[in-house]
């Protein structure tokens, strides 16, 4: 006698990092030439496009400078350090500077293990 297959379905595997619900959200807050990027939730692949076109196209604006509020980022992984780094660069060539101006103790944490604290975050 053959044992019927179990209709019961496997548990889900738990999501990682940047799926579901776990996403990226950008919103550009305009402050005369000097614009804001807010970020909130999960800084890492899944979000590393929507991040770099913002980014980029508020930096064809021609801003002096350029804010990144990070204080809403949960997780933050080494694609979205890289976007910062290569954000930062993009704004140095177009004459612009790249401000983090605000940073949750994850992002802050990663940033200085990752040893490029003093670069991106602003000192003021």
């Amino acid at each position: 006698m053959q044992a019927e297959p179990d209709p019961t379905p496997p548990p889900a595997a738990p999501a990682a990092p940047g799926t579901g619900d776990d996403v990226l959200d950008i919103t550009v807050r305009p402050h005369g030439d000097a614009p804001e990027i807010v970020l909130a939730g999960e800084f890492d692949l899944g979000g590393l496009a929507a991040f770099t076109d913002a980014f980029l196209a508020l930096l064809q604006e021609g801003p002096a400078q350029v804010g990144i509020d990070a204080g809403a980022v949960r997780f933050i992984d080494s694609s979205g350090v890289k976007a910062l780094i290569q954000a930062h660069h993009h704004a140095r060539t177009a004459g612009s500077e790249l401000r983090i101006v605000a940073v949750s103790d994850a992002v802050r944490r990663v940033l200085t293990l990752a040893g490029v604290q003093d670069d991106l975050l602003a000192t003021d």
